[in-house]
């Protein structure tokens, strides 16, 4: 992948439809939510986007799952995801470039980057394994094309 495919917009890159939990849901339900995934998730995900009245206030991760639940023994089901959820994420629109979702995940040392739109309402989620995945499959087509293929 050349740098100049870092510029296209994420919208080239085959991402997923959010899973969303309201504020207020216990870490025993999003867990649930993280377990069963769904149509586009048969191995279950690995975040799960916070909302209230349908705009993204958050987002837990497996990660925080593993640092402020299991790590400090807490009852999962006494546990409300507001309580270890990270606030308010840096989220991008489909329209920003990969290049701005690596950055992200750089400076914030992450893997998933919330996409929403103009009211801040989650449409997507982009993660680091879609990035590479895309990059992938840009290098096997180069052989292709070094021959002529297409």
């Amino acid at each position: 992948m050349d740098a100049q495919a870092m510029y296209l917009p994420i919208s080239s890159l085959k991402f997923y439809k959010p899973i969303t939990a309201e504020t207020g849901t216990s870490v025993s339900d999003v867990i649930l939510l993280m377990q069963e995934g769904d149509s586009d998730h048969v191995r279950g995900i690995g975040c799960v986007l916070v909302v209230e009245e349908k705009s993204l206030v958050g987002i837990i991760t497996e990660r925080d799952l593993m640092q402020k639940v299991v790590g400090r023994n807490l009852d999962p089901d006494q546990v409300i995801v507001d309580e270890v959820m990270t606030k308010l994420p840096d989220s991008l629109r489909v329209d920003d470039p990969i290049a701005f979702a690596l950055n992200i995940m750089h400076f914030d040392k992450c893997r998933h980057v919330p996409l929403v739109d103009e009211n801040q309402v989650p449409v997507g989620i982009v993660s680091s394994r879609d990035i590479v995945t895309y990059s992938a499959k840009s290098l096997e087509m180069i052989p292709n094309q070094a021959n002529g293929d297409e």
